[in-house]
């Protein structure tokens, strides 16, 4: 059975514009991999009705995945006022102590300037 989900059209968030442009940086300027991850839950579905929702990832993780050269990257993004939950930085403090790297940024100018830093990318 195809259930139907009627959104209505909404303004985009600083954050979710943030996103987007970090996505096309990291896609088009840097030439390497990156996804954006769902964390806002995937429905449970009940007689044709949305009762609740699960989580789609694990507790805290980053809003992005990305993969440059062989090396494995997340990038969580905070505008505004946000700050880090606790699950965010016990997941992050996980996965930095496996090697990975966690990018905290609040925009695409300040993931540029580390993304950059971090891997040594000198400008052209």
């Amino acid at each position: 059975m195809a259930y139907k989900f009627s959104f209505r059209p909404k303004k985009q968030s600083k954050t979710n514009s943030t996103t987007s442009a970090i996505l096309l940086l990291i896609t088009q300027n840097f030439k390497c991999y990156g996804v954006r991850i769902n964390t806002s839950g995937i429905p449970i579905i009940i007689n044709d009705r949305v009762i609740g929702w699960r989580p789609s990832t694990s507790k805290g993780h980053p809003d992005i995945d990305g993969c440059y050269k062989g090396l494995s990257f997340k990038v969580e993004i905070k505008t505004g006022d946000d700050k880090l939950s606790e699950d965010q930085i016990l997941f992050i403090s996980n996965y930095e102590a496996s090697g990975g790297k966690c990018f905290v940024v609040k925009d695409s100018a300040d993931f540029e300037s580390q993304f950059k830093k971090h891997f040594k990318i000198r400008e052209t």
